[in-house]
């Protein structure tokens, strides 16, 4: 039986801030359909209409539709959109300008144009402006205008900007230290399915930081992070299978998560996972294998530096 140090050697890295542009659920055309043709020859010719709309979404096309991306033409689309004052192209320009793709990496005027889309209410720029004035890139570092701009975004329940809420209020930046207020904003964002809440709101219930300490629901949101593919989650799991707390003991299951764990990066799952394997029988250890063989359940490793999900991610140890 494992000792409650060792079990917060996964939990305890379990609150993070997340600053993204979009999602690959919300950003990603539908490119994989048979229709495809027909939606990109309606938006070229949106575009070459004057139509803002129009343009953005066939910069977002060209985006996504090739590798490399054909810059030139993307910031031809934006920049167009953008003298119409349109929200998702000046804040996709204000990514380029901060990523320094395609163009001349210029933070000050990624701020410029989050902010003219942020002004009009577009959530995901809100997000991204906040982002910036967080860590003090292309603006003066001030954690209270970031406080606010971050709760702007989740005031129109941007999942990204509850979650980095949440991380906010956890660690007192920007404003006094609430865990209640946190796990409220932690359990927004998760309840849109927000892996990084999901495993922050389980590490508070297991914790009993702004809620009442409950195993059962620790290990609800720490699964369901899990399944998405975090590999934090997979190892915090793991542990809880390995000491029966808010899951039935079980050693297989445990040893099944730590590989996935493993498999996603987590160096210290490795030295729990030896450690259990004196606990299982052959047959039971055969039958872990066999599971991380065969299962059709299995979830995908994320990546948090994927090129379609666009995002970063500052992860702070409690």
């Amino acid at each position: 039986m494992c000792s409650v140090s060792r079990i917060r050697l996964f939990l305890s890295q379990t609150i993070l801030l997340a600053c993204f542009f979009g999602s690959p659920s919300s950003a990603r055309l539908p490119v994989q359909h048979k229709d495809d043709a027909v939606s990109v020859s309606e938006f070229a010719a949106r575009a070459a209409s004057g139509d803002a709309y129009g343009q953005f979404k066939l910069a977002v096309y060209l985006y996504q539709g090739g590798y490399p991306p054909d810059y030139p033409s993307i910031l031809v689309w934006l920049e167009s959109a953008t003298h119409q004052h349109y929200p998702p192209a000046q804040s996709m320009l204000g990514y380029l300008y901060e990523k320094g793709l395609g163009l001349p990496r210029d933070c000050a005027k990624a701020a410029e144009n989050y902010r003219a889309a942020a002004l009009q209410g577009f959530s995901t720029a809100q997000n991204a402006l906040a982002n910036l004035y967080y860590t003090g890139h292309g603006v003066q570092k001030d954690l209270g205008i970031a406080f606010e701009w971050y709760r702007t975004a989740a005031e129109q329940g941007n999942p990204t900007g509850e979650s980095n809420l949440g991380y906010l209020y956890y660690h007192g930046r920007g404003t006094r230290r609430d865990y209640a207020l946190a796990a409220k904003w932690f359990r927004a964002a998760a309840e849109q399915g927000d892996y990084r809440s999901e495993r922050a709101l389980g590490y508070m219930y297991y914790k009993g930081l702004g809620v009442p300490v409950d195993y059962r629901e620790a290990a609800h949101w720490i699964s369901s992070a899990a399944y998405q593919g975090d590999p934090h989650a997979q190892g915090d799991l793991g542990l809880l299978y390995e000491n029966g707390r808010g899951v039935p003991l079980d050693y297989v299951a445990a040893y099944v998560w730590y590989t996935r764990a493993i498999a996603g990066g987590v160096k210290a799952a490795a030295e729990h996972r030896k450690s259990l394997i004196h606990l299982l029988t052959p047959k039971q250890l055969e039958r872990a294998q066999a599971l991380l063989t065969t299962s059709t359940d299995q979830p995908r490793i994320f990546q948090t530096q994927s090129v379609l999900s666009i995002s970063e991610a500052f992860v702070e140890s409690h």
